[in-house]
């Protein structure tokens, strides 16, 4: 949460934050980035409905022509801030489809681009819609549950249904580290419903510049340290697991 909000920070008007229930040190973590750019509350949420309402709300209190979400889990490195705020200043497109490395193990490894891979706008990758004119779309909101909410017009019109030349795909990506047991240890709401994020496969190499804010430590009750590298037995766990999810990825297909 902590590296989340500190990699955008520079880059946004106001940052509306919800804690939705967490038994961490997430309140803890918030009050202490000093800005006036962070409006902070807090909204117990029970169900998957609970937590898409908060982010209508989130939308109904944004007086910017931009709204974009961050969850906590979503790491940009500054040039890629830098490539959304330039994008958002040529006032050409409807939306901004950010693509991403969900993280494996460590910051330093992801998935498979072809793995869990989204359809949107006549591309698949690991990707999301994350930053949207308001201007542009009238009524703009979210219909549906968590995780498969999606964003819609005033006519109920879903956005991903929008021509494709509205939408720009960001040249660089955001690290996901939401597989990583540290992102998801002590938040409530079982686990945001349920939703077993730890995940042990060898992956890939990420041959480029970590974000920025990596390397930055902040207060005490902060995440420890993104830069820890894979430990032995998670090595030797994904050297005996990733063949069988490959295989089971395999068949899946071809069923």
């Amino acid at each position: 949460m902590g590296y989340a909000i500190r990699s955008v920070l520079p880059y946004v008007d106001t940052f509306l934050i919800t804690d939705t229930g967490s038994t961490d040190h997430t309140i803890k973590l918030i009050s202490s980035i000093k800005s006036p750019k962070i409006i902070f509350d807090s909204i117990p949420c029970l169900t998957r409905a609970d937590i898409t309402r908060v982010r209508c709300e989130h939308i109904r209190k944004t007086k910017t022509d931009w709204i974009w979400l961050v969850d906590g889990d979503e790491i940009y490195p500054y040039k890629l801030c830098e490539e959304i705020c330039t994008v958002i200043q040529q006032n050409k497109y409807f939306g901004i489809v950010v693509k991403r490395y969900d993280v494996l193990g460590d910051v330093f490894h992801c998935q498979a681009e072809s793995v869990g891979s989204y359809s949107l706008y006549g591309k698949t990758g690991h990707f999301s819609t994350r930053v949207i004119s308001r201007k542009k779309i009238t009524g703009l909101n979210f219909t549906g549950d968590y995780p498969l909410e999606d964003y819609h017009d005033n006519k109920g019109v879903r956005i991903k249904n929008y021509p494709s030349n509205q939408f720009y795909f960001t040249k660089l990506k955001y690290w996901h580290v939401g597989y990583l047991t540290r992102s998801s240890a002590g938040s409530s709401l079982f686990r945001t419903l349920n939703r077993h994020k730890y995940k042990i496969e060898t992956g890939y190499p990420i041959n480029t510049s970590l974000p920025e804010i990596f390397y930055q430590r902040f207060q005490q009750f902060d995440l420890v340290s993104p830069l820890k590298p894979r430990s032995a037995w998670y090595k030797i766990a994904a050297y005996f697991i990733t063949p069988i999810k490959k295989l089971k990825r395999m068949v899946k297909r071809a069923s």
